[in-house]
Parts: C-alpha cells; structure tokens; sequence
C-alpha cells in the first residue's frame, strides 16, 4: 500500500515539475487536470485548502488505529475482524450527517444485517467464557498477547 501511495508521490511531483503548481495553473489551458479538479472549478468551490486540516481525520485515524491494537490483545482475532464490520455503519451514518447522501432502503437492509452480526458475534463472545468447553472459542481462540 505504501509503495503504490510513493509512487503516487512521485506522479504528483513530476507532473508539478512539468506543469507548475495546480492553484496557479488551473486557468492555464492544456494543463491536465482531475476529474474532481475541474468539476469543483466549474461549480466554484473551494480547491485550495490549508494541508493542516489533514490532521484532525489523521489524529482520528491514529487514535481510532491504536485503541483497535489495544482491543486486538483482549479479544480474540476472530471476534475482533467481526467487531471492525462496524465501521461501514460509522462510514455510512457519517456520510449521511456531513456529506448529505441519501440511504436507501438496500442500504438500511445492509446496515441492519451488519448491526445483527455484529451484534450476535459480541454478544456469544461474552456469553461464553473461553474455558467453556461448548465455547466456540475454546479451540485456538486466543488473544495475540498470549493466554
């Protein structure tokens, strides 16, 4: 992942070598531009924004990354890859109060079937101790810091 975000990188490089900075180059005609770039030119919205603003999504990133390896080392793995199926539900509820996006009820539909495993999965994992011999954890369910 990181190797295709350098190479990336390195295409944005070049092509502001080649063409000049993207704010002062917008009106300059012949200068390839994203599909994002020129439909917010067209409809005149803001294409110049303050690079800091990317640390608060990425402080959100870091925080949200660390209290995952923290639950990572509590939970077994198994419960832990079913448990992060919640973040399309955040994904979605978020695009609904920032973005104005509308859900339809296929949507709903998967965002409620997602709840209910997510649900269902939290729910055995804590109903059932590890040393249950019913526990579907019993066999191989343990934690990435041992025990």
């Amino acid at each position: 992942m990181f190797v295709g975000e350098f190479i990336c990188f390195g295409l944005l490089f070049a092509k502001r070598a080649i063409y000049g900075n993207e704010t002062t180059a917008v009106n300059e005609p012949g200068v390839p531009l994203s599909p994002g770039m020129a439909q917010a030119i067209q409809k005149k919205k803001l294409t110049n924004i303050h690079p800091a603003l990317l640390a608060i999504p990425a402080a959100c990133d870091f925080c949200s990354s660390t209290l995952m390896f923290i639950a990572l080392t509590m939970v077994p793995p198994s419960v832990y890859q079913m448990m992060r199926g919640i973040i399309v539900v955040i994904t979605a509820l978020l695009s609904i109060i920032f973005l104005n996006r509308t859900l339809y009820r296929h949507h709903w539909t998967a965002l409620v079937m997602i709840v209910l495993g997510v649900v269902q999965v939290g729910y055995v994992s804590l109903v059932w101790p590890k040393n249950h011999p019913d526990s579907p954890f019993a066999d191989g369910g343990s934690t990435v810091g041992g025990s």
